[in-house]
């Protein structure tokens, strides 16, 4: 993921356009603003090929689900209506938060979060990507987002997950139920996740989902905990579906 926010299951997640930009699996690392280059062997791309979602593919021909249900969770696309009930997970988890998340040092003011979230539904309509609302009973979890960066046929996850959520394996649900969404996309290949090398609760989620490590890249350090080195995790769909068995949108 490029983006994404928390501090035990920190997955960079603040991505172009909501609240939390979701980006590296809570690294606090926004690539779009970054630029990062790859540094370790990618045998995915040519020599030199700088990931970032400024020269990123362009919109997909129709948008992600705006709903994605699972057993114990639901993802629903982050809108304007969501912003005062996000922004007290966040406030009430930002210490957690912080540790990998440069946004989340300081407070956004309500009023640059509503315009996040009404950008980031116009790009959801657009086919430039999703960010989802993680709900648990009613109650907001965190954030999860399907983000437009990388190859043409290509998704990055990013995350964030308040602290009190941590632990229960929820973002390990969400990230499943995110993956085969953006399989439901036929344009859609490979879906990406990245997160700072010391994030090692954030790693432990593509490991867990049997995504494999494809290379590293450096990036600009948001906090002191930051490494510059993100992590690079990849799933291809023929393994998605061959471990899932879903492959098809009734099987979402």
């Amino acid at each position: 993921m490029r983006r994404s926010k928390w501090v035990a299951l920190q997955h960079d997640a603040r991505s172009t356009a909501a609240v939390p930009t979701i980006g590296n699996a809570m690294s606090g690392n926004v690539r779009s603003a970054k630029c990062a280059t790859r540094t370790v062997s990618d045998a995915a791309r040519p020599h030199g090929f700088l990931r970032t979602i400024m020269t990123g593919p362009g919109p997909l021909a129709s948008p992600l689900p705006r709903t994605v249900e699972g057993p114990r969770l639901e993802l629903f696309i982050y809108t304007t209506g969501q912003v005062d009930r996000v922004r007290e997970v966040i406030d009430t988890s930002r210490p957690h938060l912080a540790t990998f998340l440069g946004w989340a040092i300081v407070p956004a003011s309500r009023e640059d979060d509503l315009q996040r979230a009404a950008d980031g539904e116009v790009a959801w309509r657009e086919g430039r990507g999703a960010q989802y609302v993680i709900c648990e009973d009613g109650q907001v979890r965190g954030m999860i987002g399907l983000h437009r960066r990388g190859g043409p046929d290509e998704l990055e996850i990013g995350y964030w997950l308040a602290a009190d959520a941590t632990g229960r394996g929820i973002m390990t649900e969400a990230c499943t139920m995110a993956t085969t969404a953006a399989f439901r996309s036929a344009e859609i290949n490979a879906v990406e996740i990245t997160h700072d090398m010391n994030n090692h609760r954030s790693g432990a989620v593509p490991v867990r989902l049997g995504f494999r490590r494809v290379g590293a890249f450096t990036s600009v350090a948001f906090t002191t905990q930051d490494s510059r080195i993100n992590l690079r995790w990849r799933m291809e769909r023929a393994v998605w579906t061959a471990r899932t068995g879903t492959n098809s949108v009734d099987d979402c």
